[in-house]
């Protein structure tokens, strides 16, 4: 059966994905270096060659789970049982284990690890667990902790996390075991719930590994939600393909997949799907989970859906006016009109042929009105919000439009402020200025101005002593001044509104001073990282080699 690999690129919306999205890369400058009214434009390369071509390894006879870059020859490996999780470098033959559940951690360099002289699926064949590799370390290596890790060890899981989310976010090497910590309880969690449920494999995927958690994490939740849970499918042998739920292009077409799964095993749907998915609500916030909340395509609009429909409630303003600047500022102008139609008459007909329009009488009544653009939850017109999402426009208008047709549930004048906050901090990230400027193309590009000088001539510019009017504030600040007067004019054309008078004296300092402390926090962020070498990632695999003379056969060099 061929497949098509498909790319998500999406920022998950988990707490993994939106501290990743909010750290910084190292500068060379000090805040003192920062000049008044120094002329600066944003210099962004949208990086062509980022994707992550990963491999997936699972063995469920071992309950051993691996995510490798055989490109670049590293790897993590999970070992389910345990609860042990090890990165993998077969340049330097260097090991780092981590026991999740004590919090100690070892690392050590041995040659009868994975090395060059074999692949990467040969060795994964022979482990049957970490807990051989983890009494080696803590006999022969360097034992370590939160508190106590010495500087190779944090580059080399940087440098590692870096190439396992094809470099989209840049991890400060301070928090490299932090986020490594999280990263594998997220998924040490949720393959616990799901290995009795796949299949051994070996899946190629374009996803980096905040995107698996998230699709893992969905399908864990998804199958709890049926109506017997895990414990159903594993009596009847059901065995799901991963590459499938993976690599599948929309979340409604992992949905209909499980479904048809477990109709050739013979279990009665109708029984199956008796509690918790016959709402609007329920459903599309499991159908979102599924594809991992993901912000691309029409995933994307799924996981945008979801959100409204569970506004107040589950999620927050916040929470959907992220997912609105991810979704729009990497849709590329798409429209998905007629993709959108497509997967919503796929669902429809699925349903009626599988007769399940009884049990899931709600969700087929919603489908009904999608399809006939009648649909709205909550006093919200989500039909239009439908037509804006699949339609090419301007991102910055289609993200103000949808703003101004909440109003019913969240007023405007909240939304709006944390829009404009929101922009700002997409500055001071990688990912997020690729976002800002597929935003808002006024903004200038293309000089040699690093993004520490840039950061700090807007910190510079903002004039505290108009606090109290914003539009006055940011009147001066270079790339801002930019982003509030396209905002302006999008909130004036789609919302008949002055900018001005929606962020009232009240709520434009507290948008200027949340401004200032995202400025300060990056730049010492940057400096922090200079100061501790980040910036000798950029070869990570010399820091690698380094790495392994630690201890080697239990001997200091």
């Amino acid at each position: 059966m061929k497949r098509k690999a498909v790319v998500f690129c999406a920022l998950l919306l988990s707490t993994f994905g939106h501290e990743l999205l909010n750290r910084q890369k190292p500068s060379h400058a000090l805040l003192s270096r920062v000049h008044s009214k120094e002329e600066c434009r944003l210099e962004c390369i949208p990086d062509s060659g980022n994707s992550s071509n990963l491999q997936i390894f699972i063995n469920t006879t071992t309950n051993l789970v691996a995510v490798a870059s055989t490109k670049t020859e590293v790897a993590l490996i999970l070992d389910v049982n345990s609860g042990l999780v090890g990165l993998f470098n077969a340049i330097s033959h260097s090991v780092i284990i981590i026991n999740i559940e004590r919090s100690t951690r070892v690392a050590f360099s041995q040659n009868s690890t994975w090395n060059k002289s074999e692949t990467f699926q040969q060795y994964f064949q022979t482990l049957t667990s970490l807990k051989i590799l983890y009494e080696q370390g803590e006999h022969q290596g360097e034992k370590f902790s939160d508190s106590n890790i010495t500087q190779e060890i944090a580059i080399q899981i940087t440098f590692v996390l870096k190439i396992l989310t094809s470099d989209k976010y840049s991890i400060q090497v301070k928090e490299a075991l932090e986020v490594l910590v999280d990263v594998s309880k997220n998924l040490l969690k949720s393959l616990r719930e799901v290995t009795e449920i796949v299949k051994s494999q070996v899946i190629n995927t374009n996803l980096e590994i905040k995107e698996l958690i998230g699709i893992v994490n969905g399908l864990a939740s998804f199958v709890k939600r049926l109506n017997g849970g895990i414990s159903l499918l594993t009596k009847r042998e059901i065995r799901l393909d991963l590459d499938i739920i993976i690599n599948s292009k929309t979340a409604i077409d992992v949905f209909l997949y499980i479904l048809l799964q477990l109709k050739s095993s013979k279990l009665r749907l109708n029984e199956v799907l008796r509690d918790g998915f016959d709402s609007p609500q329920g459903f599309f916030f499991l159908i979102a989970k599924l594809g991992g909340n993901s912000t691309r395509g029409i995933n994307g609009i799924l996981t945008i859906l979801s959100k409204i429909i569970a506004l107040n409630q589950r999620t927050s303003i916040e929470s959907v006016v992220i997912a609105l600047i991810q979704f729009f500022g990497n849709s590329n102008g798409k429209n998905f009109g007629k993709e959108w139609q497509t997967t919503i008459e796929n669902l429809s007909r699925t349903i009626k042929q599988l007769h399940l329009n009884d049990i899931l009488k709600k969700v087929v009544k919603q489908l009904q009105d999608i399809r006939n653009e009648k649909w709205t939850e909550n006093h919200v017109n989500l039909s239009k919000i439908v037509k804006i999402l699949t339609n090419a426009s301007t991102p910055i208008d289609s993200i103000v439009k949808i703003l101004a047709i909440l109003q019913k549930v969240v007023p405007i004048n909240v939304s709006l402020p944390f829009l404009l906050i929101e922009f700002v901090r997409l500055l001071t990230t990688k990912t997020g200025l690729e976002l800002i400027v597929a935003l808002i193309p006024q903004i200038k590009t293309n000089t040699k101005t690093s993004k520490s000088e840039i950061l700090r001539s807007i910190l510079r510019a903002i004039d505290i002593k108009n606090s109290g009017n914003i539009g006055k504030a940011l009147k001066n600040v270079p790339i801002v001044e930019t982003i509030y007067s396209e905002l302006e004019k999008s909130v004036n054309k789609e919302a008949h509104l002055e900018l001005n008078v929606v962020i009232g004296e009240k709520a434009s300092r507290h948008v200027l001073l949340e401004i200032r402390r995202i400025l300060i926090k990056a730049i010492r962020d940057e400096s922090e990282n200079d100061n501790s070498g980040h910036s000798s990632l950029e070869n990570g695999h010399q820091h690698s080699k380094e790495h392994g003379k630690v201890k080697q056969n239990g001997k200091s060099h």
